[in-house]
């Protein structure tokens, strides 16, 4: 996903890809990590967001720097050899490519906020085709989206934007937290991804209060978040 544009640092949003990580073919870590291999950043920042954000690289924003609770220091998937990388991961993954050079077809739910959304799925479409992943675009009215998304779980890869809000406790957990995995819920963790390691570590900076202490445990988070969702 990535570190969209704001210049409000009280919403702090991120776009995302989402994964219905409980369902193949997402079900498999180095699937999504070719996904997220897959995507330019930089390209769709200047190409589908007029410009506006920096590339993302985590679940924190970068906004999130000036207090120490942001770091840079993770697993780097905006490079310049991405698609190479993503193949290679979608071989290694067994899902070798058919005479027609597709490995599977898979549906992209677009979020329904309007015509950059289009775009930004049409791009998504694109890239993945490049890796012989088969994309349809569906559309739907935000209601029928947001069911679909949040409470029947009857989806595969959908685009999203989440403000992270003014802390990682409010806007950042919610999206990680295995407590957060509740049918019916908007805004929440709706790729169903979850890790003890990364619970322990987000309830024991809810009730830190040394700033450094608290910052190191961000930092873990960082590094340790396996990757539900592509920060774009």
């Amino acid at each position: 996903s990535s570190d969209v544009c704001s210049t409000d640092l009280m919403q702090a949003p991120i776009v995302q890809l989402d994964f219905n990580t409980t369902k193949a073919p997402f079900d498999d870590v180095r699937v999504r990590q070719a996904v997220a291999y897959a995507i330019d950043r930089q390209f769709v920042i200047d190409n589908v967001w007029f410009g506006f954000g920096k590339p993302a690289t985590g679940p924190i924003s970068s906004n999130f720097k000036a207090n120490g609770l942001y770091t840079d220091q993770v697993k780097n998937y905006n490079v310049k050899d991405g698609i190479d990388i993503a193949n290679k991961l979608l071989d290694e993954a067994g899902k070798k490519r058919g005479p027609d050079g597709v490995r599977f077809e898979i549906v992209h739910d677009v979020t329904p906020y309007g015509d950059e959304w289009r775009r930004f799925g049409e791009y998504v479409q694109q890239q993945l085709a490049k890796v012989g992943i088969k994309a349809t675009l569906r559309y739907e009215d935000v209601p029928t989206w947001l069911r679909r998304v949040y409470t029947s779980y009857d989806f595969q890869l959908t685009n999203n934007w989440i403000q992270t809000l003014a802390d990682p406790s409010i806007g950042v957990h919610r999206l990680y937290h295995t407590n957060s995995i509740k049918s019916g819920t908007v805004f929440v963790n709706n790729a169903r991804w979850t890790s003890r390691e990364t619970d322990e570590l987000m309830d024991k900076a809810n009730v830190e209060p040394d700033p450094k202490k608290r910052a190191a445990l961000y930092h873990d988070l960082q590094k340790r978040v396996e990757i539900g969702r592509a920060h774009v």
